[in-house]
Formats: C-alpha cells, sequence, structure tokens
C-alpha cells in the first residue's frame, strides 16, 4: 500500500511538471515561434497564423489530456482503476492524443518540411515525424489499457453474477 501511495505521487509530480514544461513553452516559445519563423523564411508567412492556432489548439488538448491522467492517477490511489470512470478517463486521454497528433502534423509538419528543404537537411523530417509517432504511441498503449480494464471488469462482474 505504501508503494503505490509513493508511485502515485511520484507519477502525480512528473504529470505536474509536464504541465509546467508546457506552460513555459506556451508562455516564453510559441508566441515567439511563428515570428522567428516568418522573418528567417518569409515564403512561410502566409502560414503564420494557421502555425499560431494549430499549436495553441494542440497545447490545449494536451492539458486536457494531462488533467485526465491526473484523475487516471488518482482513481488508481483510491483503488478505483477497473471502473467504469476509468475506462472513459482512458478513453479521453487516447482521443485527445490522437487529436494532438492530428493538429501537430497540420500545423507545425509543414513548417519543418519547407525548413528541411530549405536547410538540405532530410533527418529533420524524421525529427519531426518521430515528435508525431509519440502522441500516437500514447494513444496506442492507453486504448490498450482501456481494453484490459474492460475486459478484467467484464470478467469480475461476470464472477459477481455467478456468485
Amino acid at each position: 500500500m505504501k508503494n503505490r501511495n509513493l508511485l502515485s505521487a511520484l507519477l502525480y509530480c512528473v504529470t505536474v511538471l509536464f504541465g509546467l514544461a508546457g506552460f513555459a513553452l506556451c508562455i516564453f516559445v510559441l508566441p515567439w515561434f511563428p515570428k522567428i519563423i516568418t522573418d528567417v523564411y518569409p515564403m512561410l508567412s502566409f502560414l503564420r497564423c494557421f502555425v499560431t492556432v494549430g499549436v495553441y489548439a494542440a497545447a490545449i488538448v494536451y492539458f486536457i489530456a494531462l488533467y485526465r491522467f491526473m484523475g487516471f492517477i488518482k482513481l488508481c490511489a483510491n483503488n478505483d482503476a477497473y471502473s467504469s470512470k476509468s475506462l472513459s478517463t482512458l478513453s479521453c486521454i487516447c482521443k485527445c492524443s490522437v487529436i494532438f497528433g492530428i493538429l501537430y502534423l497540420f500545423s507545425a509538419m509543414p513548417v519543418v518540411f519547407v525548413v528541411a528543404d530549405s536547410e538540405d537537411a532530410p533527418g529533420l523530417i524524421l525529427i519531426g515525424l518521430s515528435l508525431d509517432a509519440i502522441p500516437l504511441g500514447i494513444a496506442a498503449f492507453s486504448s490498450l489499457l482501456k481494453g484490459l480494464i474492460a475486459e478484467v471488469t467484464d470478467r469480475c462482474n461476470k464472477k459477481e453474477q455467478i456468485f
């Protein structure tokens, strides 16, 4: 029991640190990012508004997913991991991850492609695509975990019906 609370506290702290890092990026880096990109690469000036809206929308989805993950940690800490609340939380995390990946793909990747083409750096495209694969991996993991929890919950319900 003590290890579970320690692990829950550790996951909670890591989640808060990820949230603070995302918040710092939104405050200090993202306001200047479109301006710097359009100053260095003037041919991207038509994408400035699109990139700004897309990146901030992805940030909002990121914070929603972090909030829901913190709720999932609380459910696990309270021994309520095998419930319908945890299934809905994992479903929301899965959807947020997919939406984040799509928003990143359509808002930031066009900039990465143009920069990689103008700098003759094809490795930059691979780095950008690998960053897009991370949320899709999170979505796959949360979907797998949701399926496992649903299966365990169904088995427990069937056993309760027998007795």
